[in-house]
């Protein structure tokens, strides 16, 4: 493979994930013009349309978005065949797209980012927040970090630790509803919980659910309100719990309960050098801190 054609390659891959000639020119340190040249010089050579141009902005044509994905595999391919010889992962650098959810991001990833800078400096990390399991493939994610149970065979993962789950309710609640002395008690208390389709709904309780939602931070706000009691992981509501906000409860009928940290990525391709990085850093201080 010549130069060029990898030059066209990565230019056509940033193009891709960019959505711009600007942005993409901007992170290659050459002008929008050339950019705008090696994309047409690319097409022709190939002989089809890889970019549909506008006056609205740019998008990918069929063609474009599943040579864009080959690229990617293969440039990731490259980088980590480098990587493997030079035998220097602080040399790693790039963009790293990552999908959680806003509860998962906030108290659980976003402590653990100043340790991973200082690690790969050169890694620039976008942090997508959805509380639903979006399309890595068509959104662009390279990893999406959740907890739960594994739904989507199409995704491989891998295993980042565990966070035990607890039941909380806002001392006002407990104050006016009482608080339950086993699980079978739960029968009688507001349930705040996920929808059915949620990758962490619990088929307890689901007839007095009250209020359900797909956002673990809602939930938790929903519980800070004193509108019922939630099951939800412990590093979420761990300085609620020790400020007081929020009651623990049933400790000996949640002993022991625990939810799977998980991270997914398309299974159509080996992680590159910087996702295998991201992970490992995640497992390594997770371990640590339990």
């Amino acid at each position: 493979m010549t130069k060029s054609r990898l030059d066209e390659m990565e230019t056509f891959a940033i193009v891709a994930t960019t959505g711009s000639f600007s942005e993409a020119a901007r992170r290659l340190g050459i002008s929008p013009s050339a950019v705008s040249k090696l994309m047409t010089r690319l097409e022709r050579r190939l002989g089809v349309r890889l970019i549909n141009r506008s006056t609205h902005g740019l998008s990918l044509t069929a063609e474009g978005d599943s040579y864009s994905q080959s690229c990617r595999s293969i440039l990731d391919t490259i980088e980590e065949a480098e990587a493997k010889i030079c035998g220097i992962y602080t040399a790693l650098k790039g963009t790293l797209r990552v999908s959680t959810s806003g509860a998962f991001a906030y108290h659980y990833i976003a402590p653990r980012l100043p340790a991973f800078r200082d690690r790969y400096p050169h890694i620039k990390v976008d942090i997508l927040i959805s509380d639903n399991l979006i399309d890595l493939v068509e959104e662009r994610v390279d990893v999406a970090l959740r907890i739960g149970m594994l739904k989507d065979s199409a995704l491989h993962f891998r295993k980042i630790g565990t966070t035990a789950t607890v039941y909380v309710a806002a001392p006002e609640y407990l104050g006016h509803a009482g608080t339950p002395k086993c699980l079978e008690d739960l029968a009688d208390h507001n349930m705040l919980g996920y929808p059915l389709n949620h990758s962490r709904h619990s088929r307890e309780n689901d007839d007095n659910v009250n209020f359900a939602t797909d956002s673990g931070e809602m939930l938790r706000h929903l519980a800070l309100q004193g509108l019922g009691i939630a099951r939800m992981a412990s590093f979420h509501v761990k300085n609620d719990l020790s400020e007081g906000r929020l009651v623990q409860i049933l400790k000996n009928e949640s002993a022991g309960s625990f939810d799977t940290i998980t991270a997914l990525f398309p299974a159509h391709r080996q992680p590159a050098p910087r996702i295998s990085a991201f992970i490992d850093h995640l497992i390594e201080t997770d371990k640590s801190t339990t």
